[in-house]
């Protein structure tokens, strides 16, 4: 069994030494979590968005286009 939350908006996406630290608001408050590695990130059909964190939590973005602007390029920016 895993955590799994619904991401609303991205609050920042920084990277150091190949792993990306994801803050995020989700259905469930706030979260911070670590991606490993980009094949973490899963592009699906219909702008959705799967991301496993260095825990197997997964988090998902319904989709892309629902994000505001600013969370949108964020995202854009690892996918």
């Amino acid at each position: 069994m895993y955590y799994s939350a619904t991401i609303l908006r991205v609050e920042s996406i920084s990277e150091k030494m190949g792993i990306t630290t994801w803050q995020v608001e989700t259905d469930r408050g706030y979260a911070r979590f670590e991606i490993l590695d980009r094949e973490n990130i899963r592009r699906l059909p219909g702008n959705r968005v799967i991301l496993t964190d260095a825990d197997g939590n997964r988090f998902e973005i319904t989709n892309t286009r629902d994000l505001d602007q600013r969370s949108q390029n964020l995202v854009f920016t690892e996918v």
